[in-house]
């Protein structure tokens, strides 16, 4: 459907509604474009999350990534780890619960990283779960097709011509497609399901289900929940995005709770761009009048993003050709 754009306050956070034509509306008012656009550019200056709605996905196609996605993790631990990511140099696969960690904190959760645009992704039997891949593969088109919408978007708010993203997200990318669980942990800990971050790459577009716990740090040590909204994406920026634009779109640190008596689940895509593609500022209208950043999570820019991406993973991961293997009993 063709959705009329307006802004809507919900707990801080600007509610977008972008125009995805459907079949019977090939052609968007530019006047609607303009106000889409600029709510993004402002949501993305403003706050650097926002929620997405009139996307043009299918609610079909989110509540199928949802039943794949918690059949996977109700399977035996045994069966997960068969393909947990410390089995695999590329870090793809299950993350067990405890595994990972943020500012050297252990996050609450358990998860599967499925790289949509590469090769040597851990995948379970097919006989254990019919299907799986081939949800994934169809979900990440999907989130594909919105990801370069949105690049569109923000080159045209960047006063960009509207390609200029283009050739940054040509594959292979990083792009990342992870399936999360927050299994109830009541007991008491120092813990967060995910402790207080920024994300690294270039946006972020996370479906929620219908157990809140995400918090945005709205300025500073002021914290508000973005609660779930059904059909709609939360976005927000990461640290590259926030580099690239010299601050002026904010990469907003954020964090979730711990689940205490309920199982939560989320499905984040990280759209990020290719490993080559060169992290640098640019200079525009916009921009001109910036201080520039000059390092992101520890690498001083300019710098590929496949550098950045390794690295933060070794961090978070301890990985090595030595590590211990986990259990599979």
């Amino acid at each position: 459907m063709l959705s009329i754009p307006h802004q809507a306050s919900i707990s801080e956070l600007i509610l977008v509604f972008l125009i995805v034509p459907d079949g019977s509306n090939t052609e968007v008012d530019q006047g609607l474009k303009d106000k889409v656009i600029q709510q993004i550019h402002q949501a993305c200056r403003d706050v650097g999350f926002f929620y997405l709605t009139g996307h043009g996905i299918e609610q079909s196609t989110l509540d199928k990534i949802f039943t794949v996605m918690k059949s996977f993790f109700a399977l035996p631990l045994a069966t997960k780890n068969t393909i947990n990511i410390h089995n695999c140099e590329f870090y793809r696969g299950y993350i067990e619960t405890r595994s990972e960690r943020t500012l050297n904190v252990v996050d609450i959760r358990e998860g599967f990283y499925f790289y949509p645009d590469m090769e040597n992704n851990q995948l379970p039997d097919e006989r254990e779960l019919p299907g799986f891949a081939d949800v994934l593969v169809a979900y990440s088109k999907q989130l594909n097709q919105l990801g370069l919408l949105m690049m569109k978007a923000l080159a045209i708010g960047l006063q960009l011509p509207e390609n200029f993203f283009d050739e940054k997200f040509s594959k292979p990318t990083f792009k990342t497609l992870a399936l999360m669980h927050y299994p109830p942990h009541p007991a008491e800990t120092d813990s967060w399901g995910v402790g207080p971050h920024t994300d690294y790459g270039m946006c972020t577009f996370l479906l929620q289900g219908d157990v809140g716990g995400l918090e945005v740090e709205v300025t500073d040590g002021k914290w508000i929940e973005a609660k779930p909204i059904p059909g709609t994406f939360v976005v927000n920026l990461g640290d590259c995005l926030q580099a690239w634009t010299k601050g002026l779109y904010r990469a907003t640190r954020h964090r979730v709770r711990r689940s205490i008596n309920t199982d939560r689940y989320s499905v984040p895509f990280f759209f990020n761009p290719k490993g080559d593609c060169l992290i640098e500022p640019i200079e525009t209208d916009a921009t001109k009048n910036l201080t520039i950043i000059t390092a992101v999570k520890g690498l001083d820019m300019p710098f590929r993003f496949a550098d950045l991406k390794i690295s933060l993973l070794q961090k978070s991961h301890d990985w090595s050709k030595d590590s211990p293997r986990p259990e599979t009993k």
